[in-house]
């Protein structure tokens, strides 16, 4: 058997914040906190609608996508697509009660935002932002010199790997 989902949608009014559109010098932000899948967090969640559209109808963000399969899978396919590197500091990855920062990085499903602001925009951010939501700045987005990229030793979820 084989179940295949489609979602089609249309930003009215405002235009969609792709994973292309991180520039360097960029802030890497995440909402929430990260690693509730151990906590099966994960069957009960708020996707960040709200919040995603606001932030592109603010146009404060610069590249956005959600986190389904872990920081450690999802920031390296935004900074490919964008074409850019990153630098992040784990000690400032916000975790969910009880979550190390392994799990953090690579349990999937946390159904955050990860998105990129210009350091422009951060003042602007902090100030408005409207929602209980927490925010947290947790790097910056660099220059990408031909394919090198910071190690990065974080894998994310596969679904496909043997438990």
């Amino acid at each position: 058997m084989f179940l295949n989902v489609a979602l089609l949608g249309e930003c009215r009014g405002y235009r969609p914040v792709l994973r292309s559109g991180a520039r360097s010098g960029d802030l890497i932000f995440v909402t929430g906190r990260l690693g509730g899948t151990q906590a099966r967090r994960h069957l009960v969640f708020e996707p960040r609608l709200a919040e995603g559209e606001w932030l592109a109808r603010q146009g404060l963000a610069t590249a956005m996508m959600d986190l389904s399969d872990g920081l450690g899978a999802d920031l390296p396919r935004l900074a490919r697509a964008s074409k850019v590197a990153f630098h992040i500091d784990e000690g400032s990855i916000p975790r969910a009660r009880g979550a190390t920062v392994e799990q953090a990085l690579n349990d999937g499903e946390d159904y955050e935002l990860l998105f990129t602001s210009a350091s422009s925009h951060v003042k602007t951010l902090k100030r408005k932002w409207p929602f209980a939501t927490p925010l947290h700045c947790i790097g910056v987005i660099g220059h990408c010199r031909g394919s090198a990229q910071e190690p990065f030793f974080a894998h994310g979820f596969d679904h496909f790997k043997q438990r």
